[in-house]
């Protein structure tokens, strides 16, 4: 459960260990992780599309290394917005950001 978190850049590696270990959460390969980020109050809506954080490739990698094989969230996309990814882009030039 992300929906409390005000950033909205991805969710980062640490973020999500901390949740982990604080909530005593054991991944393996029977697991299916679903993040929470409150995106679903748009659902239905334009800002459906716009509203929300995604979920950084470290994260994913991570839960990979886990077993994990399904991985969801309430969000339009595990990536981050259209305008987010395309201003990270034209900062920095770099297309893995």
């Amino acid at each position: 459960n992300f929906s409390n978190r005000k950033l909205r850049s991805p969710i980062q590696l640490f973020e999500v260990i901390r949740y982990i270990e604080g909530n005593n959460i054991e991944l393996n390969e029977n697991k299916i992780v679903i993040f929470f980020t409150g995106a679903d109050k748009y659902y239905g809506s334009k800002e459906y599309r716009t509203h929300y954080f995604g979920i950084s490739l470290d994260v994913i990698k991570y839960l990979l290394t886990c077993g994990v094989k399904v991985v969801g969230t309430d969000a339009f996309s595990l990536d981050q917005p259209f305008d987010y990814m395309v201003s990270n882009y034209q900062n920095s030039k770099n297309s893995k950001e």
